[in-house]
């Protein structure tokens, strides 16, 4: 997206779903790119929580809270135990950026993805205890009965939510 056309992305775009804000390109620092976004997000006068994904670039938990609700700290997670500990090994740190309304986001869950049910139910609780976004990254659809069974479970749900 060019720099200046937010706005008329976001009046073009802003239906139901969340808006995303597309790349500024080289040369414009993502802060600007994102503020630019929020701020056309916010004319519509309408509650949205806005996440970026700035994939981890740029040290975003240093400077996210002051303009979205969340924020990609890492690249894309797999759905695999190493990935899922390779990036819970990249949130030492980064704790004291999140707060009420302004969260840390390693990304989505892989539960039901490929790990085991045992290393499901512990993803989602680390998950929890980072009061990370808890996103199913699975097909809600097909989902096992385990699976629904851990992304359901409300003791975990109101660590994450405490």
């Amino acid at each position: 997206m060019h720099p200046g056309k937010e706005r008329a992305h976001v009046q073009t775009e802003s239906r139901p779903a969340v808006p995303r804000p597309a790349g500024g390109g080289p040369g414009h620092p993502a802060d600007k790119r994102y503020t630019a976004m929020r701020d056309a997000l916010a004319a519509t006068g309408r509650n949205i929580l806005y996440s970026l994904c700035n994939w981890g670039q740029e040290s975003v938990w240093t400077w996210g809270a002051s303009v979205g609700n969340s924020w990609r700290n890492t690249g894309d997670i797999g759905g695999n135990w190493n990935s899922i500990m390779g990036i819970l090994d990249q949130q030492v740190g980064k704790d004291p950026y999140a707060r009420p309304g302004a969260w840390n986001d390693p990304d989505m869950l892989e539960v039901g993805n490929g790990p085991t049910d045992t290393e499901s139910r512990a993803h989602f609780s680390l998950w929890a205890l980072l009061n990370a976004p808890l996103l199913a990254g699975n097909d809600l659809r097909s989902m096992s009965a385990a699976t629904r069974t851990i992304l359901t479970n409300t003791e975990v749900i109101t660590v994450d939510q405490d």
